[in-house]
C-alpha cells in the first residue's frame, strides 16, 4: 500500500534499538536504555545509516518510524537529534496525542 500512495519505505536496522535497549525501555530503565541506545548509534554500521538517512531526508520530506508512540522514550528521538544537529534537518513530532485524538 505504501508505493501506491507514493511512499518508500526504507529499513535501516543499524539505527534500530538491540533486544536489551528494548527490554530496558519495557522495564523504564531511562538511563540504561538511553546508555545503550548511545553506544548503538556510536558504531561505524549506524553511522553508514545516519548518512543514508541524511540524505534521504535532504532529498525530499521524510518520517523516522517505530512502534514506540512517545518520541521521548524511542531511539527515533536521538537518531532526529543527531541529523538535526549534522545536517540542520527541522524535526516535528507527529502524534494522534498533538492532534486531540
Amino acid at each position: 500500500g505504501l508505493e501506491q500512495a507514493g511512499i518508500r519505505y526504507v529499513g535501516l536496522k543499524a539505527l534500530g534499538t538491540p533486544a536489551e535497549g528494548r527490554q530496558a525501555n519495557r522495564k523504564r530503565q531511562w538511563e540504561r536504555f538511553g546508555r545503550i541506545v548511545d553506544d548503538k548509534l556510536a558504531t561505524a554500521e549506524a553511522e553508514l545509516a545516519l548518512e543514508e538517512a541524511a540524505a534521504i531526508a535532504a532529498a525530499g520530506p521524510s518520517c523516522l518510524l517505530c512502534y514506540e508512540a512517545d518520541h521521548r522514550i524511542c531511539h527515533r528521538d536521538r537518531v532526529a537529534a543527531i541529523l538535526a544537529a549534522r545536517h540542520g534537518f527541522t524535526i516535528h513530532h507527529l502524534s494522534p496525542l498533538a492532534a486531540g485524538a
